[in-house]
């Protein structure tokens, strides 16, 4: 892992997906909570530790299944 932080980037209300930023500096696209927890296994990051992530606009998903943009499937 890097010096960088892992970076959950504020949900915007109508997208399907929130975008992260991993230690290495790219970006992922992610659609859950879940999805997220399994992202940061990978990376060995502890998404409640504050010196390893940063929460923008905290911690707010979009509805299972709700694509109101129509960008998935």
């Amino acid at each position: 892992m890097t010096g960088h932080p892992y970076v959950v980037q504020a949900w915007d209300g109508h997208s399907p997906y929130r975008l992260v930023m991993l230690p290495d500096e790219r970006y992922r696209r992610v659609r859950s909570r879940a999805e997220l927890a399994r992202l940061a296994a990978e990376w060995e990051v502890d998404l409640d530790d504050p010196a390893q992530v940063v929460w923008e606009g905290g911690d707010h998903w979009p509805a299972p299944g709700d694509d109101p943009a129509g960008t998935t499937g």
